[in-house]
């Protein structure tokens, strides 16, 4: 399923911009900018659980120790796979989203609507995953389908365009 690829390409690519926004406040002290509002909310408290320093800063920014890098990104890591788990959650483009939302409630397949920063996530139950697998395949017919439809149209109307341009300058 091409929208999980991109659900762990984008779980990839949030580590690998929160590594590379490290700034330097101090020598032993780095600042990070949190984005994402569900982490700027639950990232201080859980650091606070792990017993790790860390600041919360104006402009949605954290610091901590430098030697803690590796375990603030772990729990924002563990953070994100709660809200939109790994296997069982796609962010779908807005067609997309709407033919398997369908699929999901004609098939009685549950599923929760999920914020995680700018984007809506799809949740379901691990159990379904196989299901949901088919119906994503089936789902990607009927979007494509449903784009050539729309290409038609488009063809049609610019051939009638253009058959009545040639008819009116025939004239």
């Amino acid at each position: 399923m091409r929208d999980l690829a991109k659900h762990r390409f984008i779980r990839l690519l949030f580590i690998s911009v929160l590594l590379s926004m490290l700034i330097a406040c101090s020598d032993d002290t780095i600042s990070v900018n949190i984005p994402q509002k569900e982490l700027q909310e639950a990232l201080p408290e859980r650091l606070q659980q792990a017993g790790i320093w860390h600041r919360v800063e104006e402009g949605n920014k954290l610091s901590f120790k430098q030697q803690d890098s590796e375990a603030v990104i772990a729990i924002a890591r563990k953070i994100q796979a709660e809200i939109i788990p790994e296997g069982r959650s796609s962010n779908f483009g807005p067609e997309m989203k709407e033919i398997m939302l369908r699929m999901f409630r004609e098939n009685d397949v549950p599923y929760e609507l999920r914020q995680f920063g700018e984007e809506e996530w799809v949740v379901w139950p691990e159990e379904q995953h196989a299901k949901v697998v088919q119906l994503h395949d089936e789902a990607e017919k009927e979007f494509i389908v449903n784009l050539n439809k729309i290409a038609d149209e488009h063809n049609i109307k610019m051939f009638q365009k253009l058959e009545s341009g040639q008819k009116s300058g025939a004239e």
